[in-house]
């Protein structure tokens, strides 16, 4: 039998977050990411990164774009 004060019956707290990275090519749903990375337990000098990546159909496209431009 446990007692109330016992600590196995308390609710533990995830331990708060160093640093939290957040890779996203900002579809429609990134939102959702970002308000749930907004919501997450950070340290005191916790950091967040955002890094917006590309697909690489974007960079092959825009390589093609800038060869075609510079021939010109």
């Amino acid at each position: 039998m446990t007692e109330r004060g016992d600590s196995t019956n308390r609710k533990q707290r995830p331990a708060p977050f160093e640093h939290v990275f957040l890779a996203t090519d900002f579809p429609r749903g990134a939102t959702r990411a970002i308000a749930r990375v907004a919501r997450l337990p950070l340290a005191v000098r916790g950091e967040v990164t955002i890094a917006h990546v590309l697909s690489d159909r974007l960079a092959r496209m825009a390589r093609a774009d800038a060869q075609q431009l510079s021939a010109s």
